[in-house]
This record gives structure tokens, C-alpha cells and sequence, in this order.
């Protein structure tokens, strides 16, 4: 039993200066993504840019990071399909027809294990990471799932329901509104 919170770095520096051994690359990620590692930073850095620019900045080890952007992936997709009048279930496969998204399956698969299998991000940040993918490119796939959200959003959102003109919305408002949301959304299941 450790006296003190054991943060990833404390794991790099302790498997690298021991020369690691054949089973510590799974308990890494275990505990990389355990949720009682503090996400507080990330969760931070997340609110304040939703899109993911400061949490890439940021020296926040990337399993950690992914659990933090998985929890606000999952807000921003519902949100998107609270829009949509959809389920959560089509705004990846909408974004990969309708902007060509890459990698939107893991995107959807991230969200489904979230919401609909009811898994908790970082369980299920460690089953996908089970399968080989590096954290990093999990991570750049995660936060563009945000790109990807905001892209939907903006096909519905873009014109105002309640008055009979068709202009379209400017887009910085389209933008703001989807930020506002996604911030209350990912407050709501923290």
C-alpha cells in the first residue's frame, strides 16, 4: 500500500530505471486509466477548451486524457443528438457521410460503451486499449470525435426554428451555442 497517489509519471520512471517486466505494460494502462487517478486538470483544461487544443498542450498522461476526453466526447454526442432529434448512434456514421470523418467507428464505439452498455469511461478506455491502439492516436481520434460533433450540430442547429427567416446562423454563434451545451452536458455526468 503506497502512502501517496501514484501518477503515470511515477510508472514511466519506476518501469524504465528497473528495466520493466513482461507484465507491466498491461498494469500500466490499468492504472494510466484507473478512475481514481486524479483527472481534475484534465477535466479542467476540457472546460475550458472543449476541442481538446489546451489538453493536447498540457503534460497530462495521455490514458488519462483519453478518459477525460471520452466523458466529454460522450457529452458532446449527446448533445449533438439531442439536436438531431436521433439517436446517439447516428452522429458518427452522419459525420463520416456527410464530412467524411475518419475513424468514426472507435468514435461511436467509445460513446456506445459509455452510454448505452453503461461502462465507465475509464473501463472503457482500457478494453480499447487492450486491442493494441496507442493512447496518443486514441487520444487525436477521441477529440476529433469533438470536431466531428460539432460538424453535426451545425447541420441542425444552423437555422433558427422559431422564426419563418431561413437565414443561416453565423457560425461562431453555432459554435458558442455547442460549446454551452456540451460544458453543461459533461458537468452534469462528472
Amino acid at each position: 500500500m503506497l502512502d501517496r497517489p501514484v501518477d503515470a509519471q511515477d510508472l514511466r520512471f519506476s518501469f524504465t530505471q528497473y528495466g520493466g517486466c513482461s507484465q507491466s505494460p498491461r498494469l500500466f494502462v490499468y492504472v494510466a486509466c484507473s478512475p481514481a487517478m486524479s483527472s481534475d486538470r484534465a477535466e479542467a483544461l476540457m472546460a475550458e477548451d472543449p476541442f481538446g487544443a489546451a489538453l493536447l498542450a498540457a503534460h497530462i498522461p495521455p490514458g488519462e486524457a483519453c478518459v477525460t476526453a471520452t466523458r466529454w466526447l460522450t457529452a458532446a454526442a449527446y448533445v449533438t443528438s439531442d439536436v438531431a432529434g436521433a439517436g446517439t448512434d447516428r452522429v458518427f456514421p452522419e459525420a463520416a457521410d456527410e464530412f467524411q470523418v475518419p475513424n468514426w467507428e472507435l468514435m461511436e464505439a467509445v460513446v456506445n460503451r459509455v452510454l448505452d452498455d453503461e461502462i465507465a469511461p475509464p473501463d472503457a478506455i482500457a478494453e480499447i486499449l487492450e486491442t493494441g491502439i496507442d493512447e496518443t492516436d486514441l487520444l487525436d481520434i477521441l477529440l476529433a470525435g469533438m470536431d466531428a460533433c460539432l460538424q453535426v450540430y451545425g447541420i441542425y442547429a444552423s437555422f433558427d426554428d422559431e422564426s419563418d427567416d431561413t437565414e443561416e446562423r453565423p457560425e461562431h454563434e453555432v459554435t458558442a451555442e455547442f460549446v454551452t451545451k456540451v460544458r453543461a452536458e459533461a458537468a452534469s455526468r462528472h
